[in-house]
């Protein structure tokens, strides 16, 4: 995925979006494709758009033509959108211009066992599986199958996120605490790393340099270099409880991470690892807030205990 420079990175304000224009269910996945926010709503099967620029709802995507069921996160790719259905083991894919289905991806040739999350390397689409620890790759422009990654060569166990370097696919393997590194080009094993102070690791992101890793079971971040594949550091942030959060988003300069336990949302300076600030207060009204992504100049944060999203406006 391309890497946005940020013009500014001073939080100046919070504006809370919500209420039944929304219709808000469980937000949780949240992608902006330019002009428009679409957020995965998991308690009513829906992906409701708002406009980036105004806030205001386009309109509440739901119904038996897209199949959503229990869609956890979204992905977008070029003019279209990428929806995993955890509980019907498919993914739908829209198109962001006019909200209509494309096409409906299921059936035991790609593998699907509650699919989590999707990546994009540039040509192909990577799906984790977490039930029946897999990947899945599919041409994006085709949807047909590539292939499916899978064996105790992978180390894949209830694989969660992946995040794309450029050259290498990096997929987090929450079950037992690994990162398992594969070459985006083939699908070949470069490597599972075991080490690197991970435990429950999910969100993952590219900083244009290092690989950043959230880790669920020790409240803390890790920092790996892509190219060495060498440890940098682990960060600690906030109390126990804090880090438990599934949001990791890099801004083109810093990374900001939600925090589920504190209904918080930090902030990292990623040259050094400081934490430059926790945003928390009414004027965020975070509760619960689950994913987070970055239009190029907002922040965007989905709030699963508030029905809510907030914004994060920049100055």
């Amino acid at each position: 995925m391309g890497i946005i420079s940020l013009k500014t990175s001073h939080p100046i304000m919070g504006i809370n979006f919500s209420g039944s224009q929304y219709g808000f269910s469980i937000p949780v996945g949240v992608a902006a494709d330019g002009t428009h926010l679409w957020v995965a709503n998991l308690g009513n099967n829906s992906v409701t758009e708002i406009s980036t620029a105004s806030g205001k709802p386009v309109q509440t995507l739901s119904g038996k033509q897209y199949r959503f069921n229990q869609p956890w996160s979204i992905t977008s790719v070029g003019i279209h959108l990428w929806v995993p259905n955890s509980s019907s083991n498919s993914v739908t894919e829209i198109n962001a211009k006019t909200g209509k289905l494309v096409q409906i991806l299921s059936g035991k040739q790609y593998g699907f066992d509650r699919p989590q999350s999707v990546e994009f390397d540039g040509t192909n689409i990577w799906i984790t599986n977490s039930g029946n620890d897999s990947v899945t790759e599919i041409n994006a422009k085709t949807g047909k199958l590539v292939q499916i990654l899978s064996g105790k060569q992978y180390g894949f166990k209830d694989p969660a996120y992946i995040a794309d370097d450029g050259t290498h696919l990096w997929v987090t393997n929450s079950g037992n605490g690994s990162v398992t590194e594969i070459t985006a080009s083939t699908g070949k094993l470069v490597k599972v790393h075991t080490s690197f102070q991970l435990a429950g690791p999910t969100q993952i992101a590219f900083d244009g340099t290092n690989i950043w890793i959230n880790n669920f079971g020790n409240n803390s971040v890790t920092e790996i270099n892509a190219t060495s594949e060498k440890f940098v550091r682990n960060l600690s942030i906030g109390t126990v409880g804090d880090m438990d959060g599934n949001g990791m988003v890099f801004d083109g300069r810093h990374l900001w991470v939600t925090n589920t336990g504190s209904n918080t949302v930090t902030e990292i300076e990623v040259t050094n690892g400081k934490t430059m600030r926790t945003l928390s207060g009414k004027q965020y009204e975070f509760k619960n807030p689950q994913f987070i992504t970055y239009d190029g100049s907002h922040l965007w944060v989905t709030n699963a205990g508030g029905n809510s999203v907030t914004e994060i406006l920049n100055g």
